[in-house]
């Protein structure tokens, strides 16, 4: 898949509700599944991310895990059946 793909399947999966959380230990990183921010902010947030992204192979899964920063904003997903987001929160900013 590549990256305008994930994108916008990752997008239309926040719209329809057709996604997933990964359980996590650290879930309060997590602004989507804590309800920080609605499914609908998350789309409008990940519409701004631009290419290519990062890719890489699950550690233990049999797929791709999208890492996308668009703003200041850390979004990590992946699919299986569903669209899986394991992180979605906000960055430090760098102080110069």
């Amino acid at each position: 898949m590549k990256f305008s793909e994930a994108k916008s399947s990752a997008i239309n999966a926040l719209r329809t509700g057709d996604y997933r959380l990964a359980v996590r230990n650290d879930i309060d990183q997590n602004q989507l599944a804590t309800g920080q921010i609605s499914s609908f902010e998350a789309a409008e947030i990940l519409m701004r991310a631009r290419g290519p992204g990062e890719c890489r192979k699950h550690h233990f899964l049999d797929t791709d895990v999208w890492i996308l920063k668009p703003d200041n904003w850390y979004i990590k997903f992946y699919f299986l059946e569903k669209c899986w987001f394991v992180s979605f929160k906000t960055q430090a900013k760098e102080v110069p």
